[in-house]
């Protein structure tokens, strides 16, 4: 039997967020998409027994939650890209994220000094329920704090 949902109003946000971080850009780069599996929680994941998130750092590539033997979920796809500075990421927000929805997301890494100021935007439209947005925000926070974690304390070479 078929049956039919309504889906609360459709609405935007968009979540900012900066981090700074003690390393230059090009290590915190390498982490960002090199040595992602090294820094990404393992509760942060749709699946819990995920193998990890891989970010494919070119053009087209795949911002995604590896369940193995070819079974995943894609997040984002990359649709920009400046190699050390910025990635553009386009995806759609599952039911399990929130969704149906539509996320356009930007992560840039601008050089302060010695330091890396990590600027996260997240765009996202669909029947996002209010105060949603605390949680996302508090989803790109988490990431950021493990990042600057790995690369300040864990992950300098």
């Amino acid at each position: 039997m078929t049956t039919i949902k309504r889906l609360a109003p459709v609405r935007g946000i968009v979540v900012q967020s900066v981090t700074r971080i003690h390393a230059p850009p090009a290590r915190v780069w390498r982490a960002l998409t090199q040595e992602t599996r090294k820094w990404w929680p393992k509760g942060m994941t749709v699946n819990p027994k995920a193998r990890g998130v891989t970010i494919e750092s070119r053009l087209g590539g795949r911002f995604f939650e590896d369940w193995g033997g070819g079974n995943g979920l894609t997040w984002w796809t990359v649709i920009g890209l400046r190699k050390g500075g910025w990635l553009e990421l386009s995806g759609a927000l599952e039911a399990e994220m929130g969704g149906p929805g539509v996320t356009l997301a930007r992560i840039l890494l601008r050089a302060n000094g010695k330091d890396t100021d990590l600027h996260l935007v997240d765009n996202l439209w669909g029947p996002i329920p209010r105060g949603e947005e605390k949680n996302i925000a508090r989803g790109w926070d988490a990431l950021a704090r493990e990042l600057k974690a790995y690369v300040e304390k864990r992950g300098k070479r």
